[in-house]
């Protein structure tokens, strides 16, 4: 038995977000076709801490399929097949050199690795309108919105700008500052493919993040690479 991933579906040019000389390779899945992890783990050689062989039947699907294509993609880059411990906050252990992200939404995994760089991934359903209203006052600002509102609805919007700024608390939280809110990240330009999300805290340190993005049926893929 194995799982059919399938690529991530950026139609970007790459280099907006990654620059030419970092290679990167990144897929998703549905947890849907994974309906025995453990025995699936034991079959491709997935070390399960006791904590995940304990866990609910959802924790155990989103772990072992993480880990599987974490494993699939690095092996491209020639390593060998092992499964990645669980660091600092729950956070995967990469190998020396190689960055990653690993993002779970209610029904799909999608994972990112490189080299060198720092790496965030996330995948979210749509939100409904009543969520998406009761959300948008903690994490964006109407100037935000504006910029999306223009091109798509209140939902797809707040969705986009949830997305987008998990991806880059992922690549910006352990290199680059000790603590992240979401306000500290803000939209400021967004074009067909890529989001613009500038940090700034109160040392006024500040950085300019690039963010590709894709809505494929109904679900929001983002992407961020920092150097």
């Amino acid at each position: 038995m194995t799982l059919q991933s399938y690529p991530l579906p950026f139609e970007f040019d790459s280099a907006v977000v990654v620059p030419a000389h970092l290679a990167w390779r990144g897929a998703w899945l549905s947890l849907g076709d994974l309906h025995s992890p453990l025995a699936f783990a034991r079959t491709h050689q997935l070390a399960l801490p006791e904590s995940i062989q304990n866990a609910s039947l959802k924790r155990q699907r989103e772990f072992v399929a993480g880990r599987w294509l974490a494993a699939t993609l690095l092996a491209e880059f020639g390593l060998p097949w092992h499964t990645l411990a669980i660091g600092q906050n729950r956070a995967p252990l990469w190998p020396l050199g190689f960055s990653g992200s690993i993002s779970h939404s209610k029904d799909k995994v999608a994972v990112v690795v490189g080299l060198g760089g720092y790496i965030g991934v996330d995948v979210e359903p749509l939100l409904s309108l009543s969520r998406a209203n009761k959300l948008a006052p903690l994490i964006t600002r109407e100037s935000e919105l504006a910029l999306l509102k223009q091109r798509t609805s209140l939902e797809t919007a707040v969705t986009m700008l949830f997305c987008a700024k998990e991806a880059a608390y992922k690549a910006l939280l352990s290199p680059f500052v000790p603590h992240l809110d979401f306000h500290q990240l803000t939209l400021v330009d967004a074009s067909e493919q890529c989001l613009t999300l500038r940090y700034s805290d109160e040392r006024q340190t500040t950085r300019t993040v690039n963010c590709a993005f894709s809505i494929d049926n109904d679900t929001v893929f983002t992407f961020v690479r920092c150097q």
